[in-house]
C-alpha cells in the first residue's frame, strides 16, 4: 500500500459504494414519495431526523476520533464500542418512555419514532467497525455490507409502504438498514470487542469526539430545526416539498461527503506530521473532492426541471426551484470539504465547530426573523450561509496549516472551470421533451466537463493517460 494510503482498490471500492448507494438511495426514496405523499413524507422525515440527531453520539461519537488517533489500540476500540452500546440502550429507552407518555393524539407519531429509535444500539456498533476497517484502508468490507444491508432495507420499507402504511414505510427502511448493517459488518469484519473498559484508553479519543460530536449535533439541529420551522411557518405539504427537494440533493450529497471522507480523511492523518506530504495530500484530495462534486450537484441544478416531472410527477413540480437553488449551495459546500477534512486531521474540531455555529445562527435566526411566505425563501436562508463559510475556510487553511492562498485556490481552479462550461454548454441547448432534454442535457454536460477538466488539469491528464495505457496493455 503506498504510504499515504490511497490505492486502486479502496478507490473502485468507495467508487462502487458512492455509486450503487447513491442510485438506491434515490431510486426507493422517489418511489416512497409516490407512494406516501407529500404529508406523510415530512411526518418520517420530522421523526428519523430525531433518532439520527442522537445518533451522533452513538454510531458517530468514536468513529473519526478512532481513525484520526493512530495510537488507539484493541482497548480503546473495544471501550468505545461497549460505550456506545450503552448509549444506544439508553435513547431507546428514552424514546420508548415518550412512547408511553403520549397522548391518544400522539400515539402513531410515538409509535413511528420508537420504532426509529430501536436501530440506536445497531449503529452503535457499526460505527466502531467502520472506523476499524476504514483506519486500515479495508473499504471493500465495509461497501459490500453497506450495498447489501441498504438493499435488504429497501425492499422491506417499499413493502411496508405498498401495503398503505405511510410513514411506516420510511421507518422501517431507516430501522432495518441499520440492524442489517451491523450483522453484516459483525460477520465481514470477524471482530469481536473485549469485554473491557479502560477510561485511559478513551480519554484521548473524547477530546477529539466531544467537539466532533458538538459540531455534528449543530448541523444536524440546523436541519432539523430548519424543517420544523418550515412546517410551522408554512405548513406540512410545503414542508413535504422542502423536504424532498432536501432528500434529492442531500442523499448523493451526505453519501459523497461521507466516502470522500473515508478516503480522504484517513490520508490526511497519516500524514499530519510532515507538512510537505501534507499540502501534497491537500492538493491531491481537494481535486478529488471538486472533480467528483461540482459536476454533479450544478448538473442537478441544471436537469432539475426535467428530473421532477419524470421521476416523481407534476405533483411536486414545486420543488423544482428549491431542488436548484440547494444543489446550487451543495456546490458552493463542497468547495470547503477538503480543508474541512484536513482541519480535523489536524485535530483542530474547533474551526468545524465554529463553521457549524455560523450556519445555525445565520439560517434559524433569518427564518425567525424574515418568516419567509415562500418556500423558495426560505431555501436561500439555508444557502446563504455556506458562502460565508466557504469564503472563510482558505484563510483558516493557511494559518492552521501553512498552506498559501494560491495552492489552495489552483487546487479547486480546473473543476470550477469545467463546471461553468458545462453550465454554459447546457443553458445553450434547445428545449426538447422532457426525457429527450434530460439525456440531451447529461451527455453534452458530460462530455464538456470532462474535455474542459482535461484541457485544465494535468493531474487529470496524467489518470486518463494511465488508464489508456493499462487497457491497452491488457490482453485481448
Amino acid at each position: 500500500m503506498p504510504p499515504n494510503g490511497l490505492n486502486r482498490r479502496s478507490v473502485a471500492w468507495i467508487t462502487a459504494e458512492t455509486m450503487v448507494n447513491t442510485l438506491l438511495m434515490l431510486g426507493t426514496m422517489l418511489l416512497m414519495a409516490r407512494l406516501v405523499g407529500p404529508s406523510e413524507f415530512a411526518r418520517a422525515a420530522l421523526l428519523i431526523g430525531l433518532v439520527q440527531l442522537v445518533n451522533l453520539y452513538v454510531e458517530g461519537f468514536f468513529h473519526d476520533a478512532l481513525i484520526q488517533h493512530r495510537e488507539a489500540g484493541e482497548d480503546a476500540f473495544a471501550s468505545a464500542f461497549w460505550v456506545v452500546q450503552w448509549a444506544g440502550l439508553l435513547g431507546l429507552m428514552v424514546a420508548a418512555g415518550g412512547c408511553a407518555l403520549a397522548g391518544p393524539g400522539w400515539a402513531r407519531d410515538a409509535a413511528l419514532l420508537l420504532a426509529a429509535a430501536a436501530s440506536l444500539p445497531f449503529s452503535g456498533a457499526t460505527g466502531i467497525m467502520n472506523a476499524r476497517l476504514r483506519r486500515e484502508f479495508r473499504h471493500d468490507r465495509v461497501a459490500q455490507s453497506t450495498i447489501l444491508s441498504r438493499l435488504l432495507a429497501a425492499s422491506a420499507g417499499i413493502g411496508v409502504a405498498a401495503a398503505g402504511a405511510g410513514a411506516w414505510g420510511l421507518v422501517t427502511q431507516f430501522t432495518v438498514a441499520a440492524a442489517a448493517n451491523a450483522a453484516l459488518l459483525a460477520w465481514r469484519s470477524g471482530w469481536r470487542p473485549r469485554r473491557t473498559l479502560s477510561v485511559a484508553a478513551l480519554r484521548p479519543l473524547v477530546r477529539f469526539a466531544l467537539p466532533n460530536a458538538a459540531m455534528h449535533t449543530l448541523s444536524g439541529a440546523r436541519l432539523q430545526g430548519f424543517t420544523m420551522l418550515v412546517a410551522g411557518l408554512l405548513g406540512l405539504t410545503a414542508a413535504g416539498y422542502v423536504n424532498m427537494a432536501f432528500r434529492l440533493v442531500t442523499t448523493p450529497q451526505v453519501i459523497l461527503n461521507l466516502q470522500l471522507m473515508n478516503l480522504g480523511f484517513p490520508v490526511l492523518a497519516r500524514q499530519q506530521a510532515d507538512r510537505v506530504a501534507l499540502t501534497e495530500a491537500y492538493r491531491l484530495v481537494t481535486k478529488m473532492v471538486t472533480t467528483a462534486a461540482l459536476p454533479i450537484f450544478a448538473g442537478l441544478a441544471l436537469v432539475a426541471g426535467d428530473v421532477v416531472p419524470l421521476v416523481l410527477g407534476p405533483g411536486w413540480m414545486p420543488s423544482v426551484p428549491l431542488l436548484q437553488i440547494l444543489a446550487l449551495g451543495a456546490a458552493l459546500g463542497f468547495l470547503r470539504l477538503a480543508g474541512s477534512f484536513l482541519l480535523r486531521a489536524l485535530g483542530h474540531v474547533r474551526f468545524s465547530f465554529h463553521n457549524a455555529v455560523i450556519q445555525l445562527v445565520l439560517t434559524l435566526g433569518g427564518l425567525l426573523l424574515l418568516r419567509p411566505s415562500d418556500p423558495a425563501q426560505a431555501v436561500v436562508l439555508w444557502v446563504l450561509p455556506a458562502m460565508v463559510t466557504a469564503a472563510a475556510t482558505l484563510p483558516i487553511v493557511r494559518r492552521v496549516a501553512g498552506i498559501d492562498l494560491t495552492t489552495q485556490l489552483r487546487a479547486v481552479l480546473p473543476s470550477l472551470t469545467a463546471t461553468l462550461a458545462m453550465a454554459m454548454a447546457v443553458l445553450s441547448l434547445p428545449q426538447l421533451p422532457v426525457a429527450a432534454d434530460l439525456v440531451c442535457k447529461a451527455l453534452v454536460g458530460a462530455t464538456t466537463f470532462a474535455t474542459a477538466l482535461l484541457l485544465l488539469d494535468r493531474d487529470a491528464r496524467d489518470v486518463a493517460r494511465r488508464f489508456l495505457h493499462r487497457a491497452e496493455a491488457r490482453p485481448g
